[in-house]
């Protein structure tokens, strides 16, 4: 499949995402059921069309992709990552996990992915970041570098909460951009 084809397979999956995230209908846009929407060329990065893709919006478990990307660049699947009891208490959906456990991180990651469990983020989080503060940092910066403007990470699960550096949220510009990094990661400056 062609770069081209990939990306418009990528940005229409995010689009779809945020239409599942808030299903209300438009009035002001052709019948197009979202809150917020991007088309955005995926070589350049240049937004074709938007529809509030710029204003801020829960990341909900959106957030999970980014916790699990700096899991993949930051550990090793063999890593044992021993729950704590903030990760064992996280609310549901969520494995169970109790504190004292260990686990490899590579299964974690598939409870994280397959399942979007709310204990493994954090348990991913704190083994990662070395507490869900240390983390977050890591997750911002992390947005920061691929060009992610609007992003604010405060929760490795994206379950609403804020910090100094304001709400928990992203975009539709920037969700469709680190959609973009992902099917492309041999770029290495980020899309303006």
């Amino acid at each position: 499949m062609s770069k081209r084809c990939t990306a418009a397979v990528v940005l229409m999956t995010a689009v779809l995402i945020i239409c599942q995230i808030f299903p209300v209908k438009a009035a002001d846009d052709e019948n197009l059921y979202a809150l917020s929407a991007v088309l955005m060329d995926g070589e350049t990065g240049r937004v074709l069309y938007g529809k509030e893709a710029y204003k801020g919006r829960p990341n909900a478990s959106t957030t999970k992709v980014m916790t699990c990307i700096l899991a993949l660049e930051k550990g090793s699947g063999d890593d044992y990552v021993m729950v704590s009891e903030n990760a064992a208490s996280q609310p549901e959906v969520k494995l169970n996990l109790k504190e004292g456990e260990q686990y490899y991180l590579e299964d974690l990651l598939y409870s994280l992915m397959l399942k979007s469990h709310n204990d493994t983020a954090v348990a991913i989080a704190e083994h990662i970041g070395g507490s869900v503060e240390g983390f977050a940092k890591m997750m911002n910066a992390k947005a920061k570098e691929i060009g992610c403007t609007n992003t604010h990470f405060v929760t490795p699960n994206g379950l609403d909460s804020a910090d100094a550096g304001g709400i928990h949220q992203t975009t539709a510009r920037d969700l469709a951009l680190s959609l973009i990094h992902i099917s492309e990661p041999t770029r290495r400056t980020p899309i303006s």
